[in-house]
């Protein structure tokens, strides 16, 4: 799994290249994020509903989560996010 660029609207992991919203999944799988589930509630997708948390979690994270007994999900700008997966 690699992300290899990001470009305003876009990112390219594994040679493929999406131009929308993505979660990459434990897994490596690569699924289109469903913004509507928030936008429904808040009328914008830069705040995450339950709905979409909920489709966001995996169980394979709970160990994680019960370590550091809290769990925090942050929408990033492409660019950063990117940044922060590298570091």
């Amino acid at each position: 799994m690699g992300i290899e660029g990001t470009a305003f609207g876009s990112i390219t992991i594994d040679g493929e290249t999406y131009e929308h919203d993505v979660v990459i999944r434990l897994s490596g799988e690569v699924v289109k994020r469903k913004k509507k589930l928030s936008k429904k509630y808040y009328g914008t997708s830069h705040l995450l509903s339950k709905d979409e948390a909920k489709f966001v979690f995996e169980r394979g994270c709970v160990p994680a989560v019960e370590q550091a007994r809290c769990m925090r999900i942050a929408l990033r700008p492409t660019v950063i996010a990117v940044e922060e997966a590298f570091v």
